[in-house]
């Protein structure tokens, strides 16, 4: 019988699907041309070799996905009621509801300051504010693509 956790995994599934071409190209790089200093935001990026383009790939993940008792994430205390009920939920965690605003500058990991970011999945440009601060919003526990580059390279890892 399907239940929650499965059509979780099922819409994880169907949403990187449009992503496999280019995870199936992707190369680590040693530094992220990203940086951003918020907890539980985690980035990496990587170059696409064989694919004619110079910018980057770069994954952010978004680990902040609930909240402990007493706004602990490693220690709990004797009387904390930490456990797993019967219907299978997990009772002394609330999970976050609203995405987060992931906010972040350009680096000098490889890039230029000609170069802009994008979207990948849609290819849409992400402008920076007037200190050069860019922001997208990232729902609990999920992730997305942004490519560092120029727009026509952008095109071409999408496809267009």
């Amino acid at each position: 019988m399907a239940g929650p956790q499965l059509e979780e995994l099922a819409d994880a599934a169907r949403e990187i699907r449009s992503y496999e071409g280019v995870i199936a190209r992707m190369s680590k790089l040693p530094d992220s041309p990203l940086v951003c200093e918020q907890p539980g935001i985690h980035h990496r990026g990587f170059a696409l070799p064989g694919m004619q383009v110079t910018g980057q790939v770069v994954v952010i993940h978004n680990a902040n996905v609930g909240k402990w008792p007493h706004d602990s994430r490693h220690f709990f205390q004797e009387d904390d009621d930490i456990r797993i009920d019967d219907q299978g939920n997990l009772v002394g965690f609330v999970p976050f509801k609203e995405p987060t605003k992931v906010r972040f500058t350009l680096g000098d990991a490889g890039v230029s300051r000609k170069d802009k970011v994008f979207d990948l999945r849609t290819g849409e440009a992400i402008l920076a504010n007037n200190a050069g601060v860019f922001e997208t919003s990232i729902p609990p526990g999920s992730g997305t693509l942004l490519y560092v580059g120029s727009q026509d390279d952008v095109r071409r890892v999408k496809g267009d």
